[in-house]
């Protein structure tokens, strides 16, 4: 290993680990986006699936509706905790083309809104005997391309400046094994005095 070799790999890996810290928390500011949002999109996609009800609503009354929607915020806001903590439950695009397209993060991040979890929100409407047909049933409502583009980008920026460290840092790792390989293992003259 020469001093060069070696001084290259470290830099590379340094730019490495600064391009890992920067794409992560850009994912965690994106999540944190999406779930900041999560009680608003709730509430306005419950009162969506109960607006054609209004003659069940006052049936039931506004202590029942208002304890509805005390129990839907609650749903609201595990499943904003949950989406918040979830930068490393998330499978992020690998590290290729596709990954710095802002609609392949947003595909990434889709499953935390699976159908279970939808159906959580759907529960305490359900609960006040309001009929759900109309809530979702994905989470395209929750990660909506056109709030989240910026922090789409941004993710999508960070994890193509990754995609650059990690070629790069392999390419000195790989120079750096080359040239402990010619130290350890020189080339012999093959030619026969």
């Amino acid at each position: 290993m020469t001093s060069e070799t070696q001084k290259n790999m470290d830099a590379a890996s340094a730019r490495f680990d600064e391009a890992e810290q920067a794409c992560r928390r850009s994912r965690e500011a994106l999540l944190g986006a999406v779930a900041a949002a999560v009680p608003d999109n709730a509430e306005a996609l419950a009162e969506q699936a109960v607006s054609p009800q209004i003659d069940r609503l006052r049936e039931i009354g506004r202590e029942r509706i208002d304890a509805m929607r005390d129990q839907l915020r609650v749903e609201a806001r595990v499943l904003a905790d949950r989406v918040r903590a979830s930068v490393d439950v998330v499978k992020w695009p690998a590290t290729n083309l596709h990954s710095t397209k802002p609609e392949y993060i947003r595909e990434a991040i889709l499953p935390l809104f699976d159908y279970d979890t939808l159906q959580s929100l759907a529960e305490p409407i359900r609960m006040a005997g309001l009929m759900t047909a109309t809530m979702p049933v994905s989470g395209r409502t929750f990660v909506s391309l056109g709030s989240l583009t910026a922090a789409l980008s941004e993710v999508a920026d960070k994890t193509s400046d990754l995609n650059a460290a990690k070629a790069a840092l392999d390419d000195a790792i790989a120079a750096n094994n080359a040239s402990d390989l010619k130290e350890l293992w020189p080339t012999r003259n093959t030619q026969q005095p």
